[in-house]
């Protein structure tokens, strides 16, 4: 059985990217991935935890996905460290989305803390399996209900869904060149692969768009706006965490 997400973006309090230095140290991920199995020892395959945050998520190309071995009733997690404090406005999750049949190998249940205190728990949506459609099914945690932030946080959405979509119609072309040459690095398509133990929810494949996931520790406030923008989901009255940290862990349970 195996588990996988494609990518995890963080936004920081002024609604930009988090980004890394140096991802192949500041990502780790336990299991560390396939190749840690016996029967994989010595392939290299590609799909590590840096691919999480090397920014092309609108994909199917497992390539650009971390893929592990699932164990039932254990603990996988991503632990992504920061380069400084940081204080996190939106994260988004995309789940493993290399195909329709292998979008079953996604997380279903995930705690996210941040410093060793939580800041999120629950189950987030499957990915569709297909490139169109993808960015509708994502998990948006949002901390904040700055309305100027929000906006913000939109429009670098929509520019970056359609950047994604650039990139893959690029690399698509790349991929059946490469295909051609038969140097593309392998994923172990030859071998058996079980699904993982983590099953598609059948009611977030029915959903329309991305869902809001509401932070650990939110509470009501007095009075709240319900303002729904047009790319983001609607936001329930609650108050957010403006959670701030270094490390950020992400526990999948199944």
């Amino acid at each position: 059985h195996y588990v996988g997400l494609t990518g995890i973006e963080v936004l920081d309090r002024s609604g930009e990217l988090v980004t890394l230095r140096d991802a192949r140290k500041q990502m780790r991920a336990s299991p560390a991935n396939i190749n840690v199995l016996p029967q994989f020892q010595g392939l290299n395959d590609p799909r590590t935890v840096d691919k999480l945050v090397d920014g092309i998520n609108k994909t199917t190309d497992d390539l650009h996905m971390w893929l592990c071995p699932f164990t039932p009733g254990a603990n996988h997690t991503v632990t992504m460290t920061f380069d400084e404090p940081t204080t996190i406005s939106c994260i988004r999750l995309w789940n493993y989305n290399k195909s329709r049949i292998h979008a079953g190998r996604g997380a279903r249940h995930v705690e996210i803390s941040l410093d060793s205190q939580p800041i999120f728990k629950g189950e987030i949506q499957s990915a569709p399996g297909t490139i169109v459609g993808s960015e509708e099914c994502c998990e948006v945690i949002l901390y904040t209900s700055d309305e100027l932030l929000l906006e913000k946080i939109d429009r670098w959405f929509a520019e970056k869904d359609g950047q994604d979509a650039e990139k893959e119609a690029d690399q698509e072309m790349m991929r059946m060149s490469m295909c051609l040459q038969s140097d593309r690095p392998g994923t172990s398509q030859g071998r058996t692969e079980a699904r993982s133990g983590a099953p598609m929810s059948s009611s977030a494949q029915l959903q329309a768009g991305p869902t809001f996931s509401s932070p650990v520790g939110a509470r009501p406030p007095a009075h709240s706006s319900t303002k729904t923008l047009p790319g983001l989901p609607p936001r329930p009255a609650s108050k957010p965490v403006h959670p701030s940290g270094t490390v950020v862990e992400l526990t999948v349970i199944n």
